[in-house]
C-alpha cells in the first residue's frame, strides 16, 4: 500500500523507535483489516485507518504511539488496555513492541466489525 504524503511525514518526524512501533501498528492493522483505506489526517496528527468512516487511528506522539479507536466506548476491553475519558473514543498507549499483544490485536478486530464513524 502506497504512503500518502502526509502519513509520510508524520513517520519521517517521529523518533526511530517510534516510527517502529508506528510501522508495527500499521501492519497489524493491515493483517486485521487489508482492505481498509489508510490515509493521513494532518489536524489531528494521525494515520487513519477506514471502513465506513474512520475505524481507528495511529497517532505517534514523542514517547509513545496512540492507537485510538473512534468507537472505543462501544469496545469490549476485558484486558483493561483502553484509556480515555471522551464521549466515544478511546485509546491504546504503546510503549514498546510488547504492548502490542493479542488483546489490542483483539480490539482492532472488534473495532473493524463495528465500523467507523465520520471525521467531523
Amino acid at each position: 500500500m502506497a504512503t500518502d504524503t502526509i502519513t509520510q511525514e508524520l513517520l519521517d518526524k517521529a523518533p526511530p523507535e517510534i516510527r517502529e512501533l508506528a510501522e508495527a501498528l500499521r501492519k497489524l492493522v493491515r493483517e486485521v483489516a487489508p482492505e481498509a483505506p489508510e490515509r493521513g489526517v494532518k489536524g489531528w496528527r494521525l494515520i487513519a485507518f477506514e471502513r465506513n468512516g474512520i475505524v481507528c487511528g495511529i497517532q505517534p506522539q514523542k514517547s509513545w504511539v496512540n492507537l485510538i479507536f473512534m468507537r472505543g466506548v462501544e469496545l469490549p476491553d476485558p484486558q483493561g488496555v483502553l484509556e480515555g475519558e471522551g464521549k466515544a473514543t478511546r485509546a491504546v498507549k504503546v510503549k514498546q513492541l510488547q504492548d502490542i499483544t493479542d488483546a489490542v490485536k483483539a480490539l482492532v478486530q472488534d473495532a473493524f466489525k463495528l465500523g467507523g464513524e465520520k471525521a467531523k
